[in-house]
């Protein structure tokens, strides 16, 4: 009796169990897309040509020259003022790939001069901040020379807004190159007014002394006679 009464007990558990199995939610299987999501990003807009520096120079250093290109440059000529100072003309020498115009410049951002002083003067256009275009191909600097003979090169970067393979081709053309500082010619001093010369009095000629003549002896009569 009591085994019957065990087995019906185990037998109402597990049909128990089994109805509880039946009521529970069945877990429910989603399938994957078949390509993954991707956040969307904003966009980056490329930096407009012309803005920041020309790739760096080689050799490094804290010269801030390095970080902007030398321009092919010449002597335009020069003007020498009466203190000595020296107002030199530069011209841009580029040609074909590296010839400035429509949409195309170079902005001096430096101006480098060894061997002379640069000093400020009336010279014309000065060329720190000078930009070379199709409009515009030369400026002046004036220096003070040395004794011996100096350089003055020029450094800047390029403003460019025409087509993106003309810029390409115009930066890599850039030749650096520099202008010779002839050395100091010395000025002399302004003289003032030249005084005439003193003209020479001849001398006066002395008059020969007259020589005393003895005066004549008058006879005298005889007292006798």
């Amino acid at each position: 009796m009591r085994t019957r009464l065990c087995l019906f007990l185990l037998l109402t558990t597990l049909i128990t169990a089994c109805g509880s199995d039946e009521e529970s939610p069945s877990a429910t299987w989603t399938e994957p897309s078949a390509y993954p999501s991707v956040e969307p990003t904003m966009a980056t807009a490329p930096a407009p040509e012309g803005t920041g520096p020309e790739p760096a120079a080689p050799g490094g250093g804290n010269n801030p020259n390095l970080n902007y290109v030398g321009g092919p440059v010449g002597d335009a000529g020069e003007q020498v003022l009466d203190d000595g100072t020296v107002c030199q003309s530069v011209a841009w020498l580029g040609e074909d790939d590296s010839e400035v115009g429509e949409g195309v410049a170079w902005e001096v951002v430096s101006v480098d001069v060894t061997g002379a002083t640069p000093v400020g003067g009336d010279c014309g256009t000065p060329c720190q901040g000078f930009t070379f275009d199709s409009g515009s191909d030369q400026c002046q600097q004036a220096v003070r020379p040395g004794p011996s003979t100096g350089r003055l090169t020029i450094y800047g970067r390029t403003q460019c807004s025409a087509s993106a393979e003309r810029c390409a081709a115009f930066r890599a053309s850039l030749r650096p190159s520099s202008i010779e500082i002839d050395p100091a010619v010395p000025v002399e001093p302004p003289t003032g007014e030249e005084t005439p010369p003193i003209e020479e009095t001849p001398p006066i000629e002395e008059t020969p002394p007259v020589e005393e003549t003895a005066p004549e002896e008058v006879p005298t009569p005889d007292a006798a006679g």
